[in-house]
């Protein structure tokens, strides 16, 4: 359609930039999204984190979309005004980021960590328990200089606790 036959109408102006806006919207949501032939998940919480980061940055991109707006709505069909197809994209994607923290909220996280702990704990200990054996059998202790390599060991490790973790 020609300018003089109602391409320069506000309404065909404004659903060309909609157009445009949307389809510069979903450019951002492909690059910030994976490929739906990505592997399945592992850890379900730490799936769970990863998706609010993606989600967050989405908000966060389409977000700077929606402030460089210097109104909310443009003029819509007939004399009406309709919403920039960028705040509705915003608003749903914060809608499923409220959504994944909201679960996030409800797991019980506290004993996830302790458990991932607990695992850990069991890993450290069976490494000393093998560095004991080791340093045991190349340098001949008895059992009492075997029990003072294991106070050692604890006092290092009680240190390290008391630091925060920090080795240094």
């Amino acid at each position: 359609m020609c300018k003089w036959h109602g391409a320069n109408a506000p309404q065909v102006r404004a659903a060309a930039d909609r157009r445009a806006v949307l389809a510069e919207v979903e450019a951002v949501a492909r690059r910030v999204i994976d490929s739906p032939g990505a592997e399945g998940i592992g850890d379900p919480v730490i799936a769970l984190s990863r998706l609010a980061g993606r989600l967050t940055a989405a908000a966060d991109a389409i977000g700077a979309l929606v402030n460089a707006r210097d109104r909310i709505a443009a003029p819509g069909p007939g004399m009406g005004l309709a919403v920039h197809p960028e705040i509705t994209v915003w608003l749903q994607v914060l809608g499923e980021l409220r959504a994944v923290l909201s679960v996030l909220g409800r797991l019980n996280l506290d004993a996830h960590v302790i458990r991932v702990t607990e695992v850990q704990a069991a890993a450290v200990a069976g490494a000393f328990t093998v560095i004991e054996d080791e340093v045991t059998r190349r340098w001949g202790l008895d059992q009492a200089r075997r029990a003072e390599l294991h106070e050692i060991e604890t006092a290092a490790l009680a240190q390290l606790d008391a630091d925060g973790g920090d080795a240094a």
